[in-house]
């Protein structure tokens, strides 16, 4: 996953940046009305990723 200004580009997809909710970012293709229906969900502070029913632990390059 590689975050670059308001984009996310994970397993060759990019996503947009839907908005944050206390920690956590929201990130989807098409940003819904209800941000937390976003594709994916990222807490920067563990790291964790979800999305697509799966979880990813990311680490800082």
């Amino acid at each position: 996953m590689v975050t670059k200004k308001a984009q996310m580009q994970f397993q060759e997809q990019q996503f947009d940046y839907c908005g944050s909710l206390g920690e956590r970012s929201f990130f989807s293709k098409a940003c819904p009305a209800n941000i937390q229906d976003a594709d994916f969900v990222f807490t920067p502070v563990s790291g964790l990723l979800h999305g697509n029913s799966q979880d990813y632990q990311c680490t800082a390059l």
